[in-house]
């Protein structure tokens, strides 16, 4: 996501890649892509072309390609 003011590159491996690291960043960092208009709930868009590039041993790693 685009952290800040800035709008800098950030990626939320800081506690590691697994799905419930990813989850814990997001929620300890307070960001959100959305807010849900009736319950005001804070909403993320989950994505991950980035992770299967990036991440080693995944498939697309592998091969040298991301899956975007």
């Amino acid at each position: 996501y685009f952290k800040g003011d800035g709008k800098y590159l950030t990626f939320p491996w800081e506690k590691g890649t697994r799905i419930d690291q990813i989850i814990s960043y997001y929620q300890e960092s307070g960001f959100k892509d959305w807010e849900y208009p009736d319950a005001k709930t804070p909403m993320l868009k989950a994505q991950h072309p980035e992770f299967e590039f990036f991440t080693a041993d995944s498939t697309h790693y592998k091969a040298g390609v991301a899956c975007a």
